[in-house]
């Protein structure tokens, strides 16, 4: 679409579960941009609408954990987010004056500091910031198309159609090592250390997003294209030390 015309943009990083599906499930008037890798996300989303003005939505979709959101290129938490002011005002000042920053990752605003983390964006950015305290996603999995961080926002742009969130199979959730030996293991539904999804999450066949930390952790993924951040990306992972 013509960028005159562009009034929403989604900015979708590419771990996200099934996103062929959830590109084909948005609103025709909702512009994707796929969030590369190799750059920070804050970076990434701050050139593109360098120069825009008077959007009435921006939506972030990724995968999250309370007070964290986990794009491919690296986590954006309550403490990272600091370091992005610059990037941060230029979101604020791409969104007309009723523009609203969603964002689509599980648990962000869950617990007492991730409570902190939408309206640390919200200061920063200079608009208001919605977030969501449960699962985001398809309700098969315990997820919802809903944010209810801050309660006082009463319209809430959900990016996909409703076709599109009944088809979408997938959820937000990240599975966070400790530094002890942590398993997760699909086969059974075992997670030991492992914390921020939940054995149906782990049993089912979509990709998960793990992010291990030290210690000697055994991950069977089971189905789906998985990522194990620090790891690389791999299909169908079986058991084994990392």
């Amino acid at each position: 679409m013509p960028t005159s015309t562009v009034k929403e943009i989604a900015f979708i990083d590419r771990a996200i579960t099934d996103i062929d599906s959830f590109l084909a499930g948005l609103r025709p008037n909702v512009k994707p941009i796929i969030l590369a890798s190799d750059e920070s996300a804050p970076a990434q989303i701050a050139k593109t609408l360098c120069g825009r003005s008077a959007l009435t939505a921006i939506h972030i979709v990724a995968h999250g954990q309370p007070w964290a959101k986990w794009f491919r290129s690296g986590p954006l938490s309550l403490e990272t987010v600091r370091d992005h002011g610059d990037e941060l005002a230029t979101i604020g000042r791409a969104l007309g004056d009723d523009g609203n920053l969603f964002l689509w990752t599980c648990r962000t605003a869950q617990a007492s500091s991730g409570q902190i983390a939408p309206i640390e964006e919200s200061a920063r950015s200079g608009v208001a910031v919605a977030a969501s305290t449960k699962l985001v996603g398809t309700q098969d999995k315990g997820g919802r198309w809903e944010l209810d961080t801050p309660v006082a926002m009463r319209e809430t742009m959900v990016p996909l159609t409703a076709a599109g969130q009944a088809t979408y199979a997938g959820v937000m959730a990240t599975f966070n090592g400790t530094p002890n030996d942590d398993t997760a293991d699909a086969t059974n539904g075992t997670l030991t250390g492992f914390t921020g999804g939940t054995p149906a999450e782990l049993q089912d066949a979509i990709g998960d997003t793990f992010n291990p930390l030290a210690g000697d952790d055994t991950i069977n993924a089971g189905g789906g294209n998985d990522i194990i951040n620090g790891f690389g990306r791999a299909s169908n992972i079986g058991v084994g030390s990392f």
